[in-house]
């Protein structure tokens, strides 16, 4: 055996080595941290104004499903902050990390979990005629008027051609709403799932994903 094949054979075996090495010790991380009460324990979080809009950050690393838990019952609705309380528009997980001052570890590391706040006295923002829209639920379902929906039509179309990230299959759940939005009757869960989209592309959709959570929820 000559010289190289031991080398390629010592670092292919130090390779594994360090791949089972990192597979104990983030299964440990999981495994520990799904045992802590974080119900007694401080969950540090941010409140950052972007381009104009309050947005609720909560990092953490993701191993930590056990906080990740604790992240989804406290702040499922609201809290309160400085005496102030603020109302969560809808909680997204696994986002990509916000660096922060009393970030510990590499970048890579942490996610975050991120959602639009407003303060529960504050009024409600309008955007275009959705205070003239008429709105009948039936069924899970609702019919407006196909007028009402020009705005967010375009919205979508214009981030459809302008985002080169999306995916096929981002695109096709877009579409299919931008259909159901066309015969005026969507549904819910494709509104829901546009948001899911949209929301892998904030802050720069938050306008798109309010107009769709006020002419839809």
């Amino acid at each position: 055996m000559n010289f190289f094949k031991l080398l390629l054979l010592v670092l292919l075996g130090g390779g594994l080595i360090f791949l089972l090495l990192y597979i104990l010790i983030i299964t440990f991380l999981r495994k520990r941290d799904l045992k802590i009460d974080y119900s007694n324990k401080q969950i540090r979080f941010y409140i950052q104004n972007i381009n104009g809009i309050d947005y609720l950050i909560i990092p953490y690393l993701f191993w930590q499903n056990g906080k990740l838990n604790a992240i989804r019952d406290l702040f499922s609705d609201h809290f309160e902050y400085n005496g102030i309380c603020y109302k969560i528009e809808l909680l997204y997980i696994n986002q990509s990390h916000l660096q922060q001052v009393g970030d510990l570890f590499p970048h890579n590391f942490y996610r975050d979990c991120k959602s639009v706040i407003k303060r529960i006295d504050s009024q409600l923002t309008n955007y275009g005629n959705i205070n003239n829209t008429y709105i009948n639920g039936n069924n899970n379902q609702l019919s407006i008027q196909q007028s009402q929906y020009l705005d967010i039509e375009t919205e979508i179309e214009k981030f459809i051609q302008n985002e080169n990230l999306l995916s096929d299959f981002d695109k096709d759940t877009l579409e299919s709403f931008l259909y159901q939005l066309s015969k005026g009757s969507p549904q819910k869960s494709n509104a829901q799932k546009a948001i899911d989209v949209l929301s892998k592309f904030l802050p720069f959709t938050t306008a798109i994903i309010n107009m769709i959570k006020a002419l839809t929820f």
